[in-house]
C-alpha cells in the first residue's frame, strides 16, 4: 500500500505542475529508493525525518531512549563492494548488542553483529541511519539530491545532516566487485533566508566561521606568542599566549566571530548547465532522476521545495558554478551568484560597528564574496587591504595602516563581480574581541582565559586584545599606539601599562592593564578600552 502511495505521489508547484518524487533514482543500478521526507504525507502528515549519526554506540542511545532506528549498511563480499542493505535497528540484547528487523528473508539476520563482524564473505559497516518521529514536519524547508560531495550552509553555520545512501541493493549472495556509489540526501529547514551549496575543488578546501590572524613574522612551528607585558621599571617581562587551535606549523590565534551577522549566503555548484527551470517528463509531471556523477565531471543535482506549493529547481551541470538559494515569494529558488554588499556592512572586526580607523581589522557581510580557489580582493581609496580570511558570506581584512582619517569607498572583487560602497576612516576606533557573547578575549597573568570560573587577582595585569588603536609609533621592539589608551571598569578609570600592536600579528593590538588592588572584586564586570574621547564596545571581565 505504502509503495503505491509513493508511486502515486505528486506534489504541485505554483504552475499546477506535478512534482512526482515518492522515490529516488539512484545511480549505477537506476532502482528506486524511497523519498524519506514524502512518508508524512501517507499518514496526514503526522512523520518526520530526523538524520542520525551513523555512529553505532549513538544508536545505542537512540535505542536505549525507547526509538527504533532506521540503518543504512555498505556490504562488501570478499573486500570488495557489494551495495547496500537496509534493517531496522530495534533493540538492544542482553550482551549489549543491536537486534534489528531485516526485511529481506534472503539475508534474515537478527542481530547487527553478524553485519557488522562479517557471515561468510560479507561484512557490512553503518552508511546511515535515520529516524522517524511522530510530529509534524518543518515544511518551509527544502531538499537536495546529488553526488556525496556537495555540502550545505548558511550564515548560521551548516544546515541538516548529510544522509549518504549506497546506490545499489545488495543481492543474496552477495556479489563482489559491485558497481555502486553513494548518493546524498540533504534536508535544509528553512530557517535562514539564505542558504549556499558547493561543490568543493578536488583538495576539499572549505571555509570557517572565525577570524583567523596569521602571525606576520611566525618563526617555525612554535605554537605560542610572547606577548611583551611592560612592567613600570622599563624592564619587559613575558606572557605567552598559547594558540591552542593552530593547526599544523602555522602560528595563528582564532578568535571565533561570535557576534557576526550577516542576511545573505551563496550557493556554490561546478559551472556548467544554466537550466533553472523545472525538468519534467511527457505528461507535464516534474520527475526525480538523480543520475550522479559520471566519468566526464558531469553530475545531476537537484533542489526541491518541500512546501505547498512546491518548486523543483535542476542545478545539474559541469565544471564550477555558483548559486545562491534564496526565497522568491513563498518559493524556494536558485540563481546565479552576484557579489553585493549594503552600506553600513563593513564593520570593525571585534565590535561589529561601522567604527573603522587604520589598521584596523573589518569584517564586510554580504553575499557572493568569496568562491572556491580564488582570493578575494580589496581595495580602500585605490589603496590595497590586507584579506585576513573569507567565507562566502563574509571577508575579513585590515585597513591599509598609512591611511589618513576621511570619507572613502571601499571596493570588493570577488569570482562573482565587483562592488564598492563609501565608508569613514577616523583615528581610533577601538574594539574588543569575544570569544563568546559572554567572554572576551581577555588574558589573565597566568596565561589563561578570563572567565567567571577563572577570575584575575587584584594586583595581577589582564591583557585585553582588541583592534582599532589606530596609528603606531615604534618604541625599541613595541609598536605603541600613539593615542593613549585607558581601562574603563564600573567607572573608574585604569591606566594601561601598555597600548599597542601584538607582536608577529596582523591589524591585532593589547591593551595591557594592571589591576588596582583596591578594585572592588566582582564578576562579570563591565569592561571598556577609552582613547580619548572615543569608547570600545564594552565585555566581562571577573575579578577576584
Amino acid at each position: 500500500m505504502l509503495n503505491q502511495f509513493l508511486k502515486g505521489y505528486c506534489a504541485l508547484d505554483s504552475a499546477g505542475g506535478q512534482i512526482c518524487d515518492g522515490f529516488f533514482t539512484t545511480p549505477d543500478s537506476h532502482e528506486q529508493v524511497v523519498n524519506l521526507w514524502r512518508l508524512g504525507a501517507f499518514v496526514g502528515n503526522a512523520l518526520d525525518v530526523e538524520v542520525q549519526n551513523p555512529d553505532l554506540n549513538h544508536v545505542r542511545d537512540l535505542l536505549a531512549s525507547g526509538s527504533p532506528v532506521l540503518l543504512a549498511l555498505s556490504l562488501t563480499a570478499q573486500g570488495s563492494p557489494a551495495g547496500g542493505h537496509y534493517v531496522v535497528a530495534i533493540g538492544e540484547g542482553g550482551d549489549g548488542s543491536v537486534l534489528i528487523m531485516d526485511p529481506n528473508p534472503a539475508f534474515g539476520k537478527s542481530n547487527l553483529n553478524d553485519y557488522l563482524s562479517g557471515f561468510g564473505s560479507v561484512k557490512a559497516t553503518i552508511a546511515a541511519a535515520v529516524q522517524m518521529l511522530p510530529r509534524v514536519p518543518v515544511t518551509r524547508g527544502f531538499l537536495v539530491v546529488g553526488p556525496p560531495v556537495f555540502d550545505i550552509s548558511s550564515v548560521a553555520g551548516t544546515c541538516g545532516s548529510n544522509l549518504d545512501l549506497p546506490s545499489t541493493t545488495a543481492a543474496q549472495p552477495p556479489a563482489s566487485g559491485v558497481s555502486s556509489s553513494i548518493f546524498r540526501v540533504r534536508f535544509c529547514d528553512g530557517a535562514q533566508s539564505l542558504y549556499q551549496l558547493d561543490i568543493p575543488l578536488p583538495d576539499g578546501r572549505g571555509s570557517e566561521a572565525q577570524l583567523n590572524i596569521p602571525l606576520a613574522n611566525a618563526r617555525g612551528s612554535g605554537t605560542q606568542l610572547d606577548i611583551p607585558l611592560p612592567d613600570g621599571r622599563g624592564s619587559e617581562t613575558r606572557l605567552d599566549i598559547p594558540l591552542a587551535n593552530a593547526r599544523g606549523s602555522e602560528a595563528q590565534l582564532h578568535i571565533p566571530l561570535a557576534n557576526a551577522r550577516g542576511s545573505e549566503t551563496r550557493l556554490n555548484i561546478p559551472r556548467g548547465s544554466e537550466t533553472l527551470l523545472p525538468s519534467r517528463d511527457r505528461q507535464g509531471a516534474v520527475a526525480e532522476d538523480f543520475t550522479g556523477r559520471d566519468t566526464t565531471g558531469s553530475f545531476t543535482l537537484t533542489l526541491t521545495d518541500l512546501g505547498n506549493p512546491g518548486n523543483r529547481v535542476d542545478l545539474s551541470g559541469t565544471g564550477p558554478m555558483s548559486y545562491k538559494i534564496s526565497r522568491s515569494g513563498v518559493q524556494w529558488t536558485a540563481t546565479p551568484q552576484s557579489l553585493s554588499f549594503s552600506a553600513n556592512s563593513a564593520l570593525n572586526a571585534a565590535s561589529f560597528t561601522p567604527d573603522l580607523s587604520p589598521g584596523a581589522l573589518f569584517s564586510v557581510f554580504g553575499s557572493g564574496m568569496a568562491g572556491p580557489g580564488v582570493k578575494t580582493s580589496i581595495q580602500i581609496a585605490g589603496l590595497p587591504a590586507t584579506v585576513i580570511a573569507q567565507t562566502p558570506f563574509q571577508v575579513n581584512g585590515q585597513i591599509p595602516p598609512d591611511i589618513t582619517p576621511g570619507a572613502y569607498t571601499i571596493r570588493l572583487s570577488s569570482p562573482y563581480g565587483t562592488a564598492e560602497q563609501p565608508i569613514q576612516i577616523g583615528a581610533v576606533s577601538p574594539g574588543i574581541f569575544q570569544v563568546t557573547d559572554r567572554v572576551a578575549a581577555i588574558l589573565n597573568q597566568d596565561n589563561t582565559l578570563n572567565t567567571p570560573e577563572n577570575p584575575v587577582r587584584r594586583g595581577q595585569v589582564i591583557v585585553v586584545f582588541c583592534t582599532g588603536l589606530g596609528a603606531v609609533t615604534r618604541q625599541g621592539n613595541l609598536m605603541v599606539a600613539q593615542v593613549p589608551a585607558t581601562g574603563l571598569v564600573q567607572g573608574a578609570k585604569w591606566p594601561a601599562a601598555f597600548a599597542g600592536l601584538s607582536p608577529g600579528f596582523i591589524g591585532l593590538y593589547q591593551v595591557n592593564l594592571p589591576v588596582p588592588m583596591t578594585a572592588p572584586p566582582g564578576l562579570n564586570l563591565p569592561l571598556a578600552i577609552q582613547q580619548g574621547n572615543i569608547t570600545s564596545n564594552t565585555v566581562q571581565v571577573s575579578i577576584q
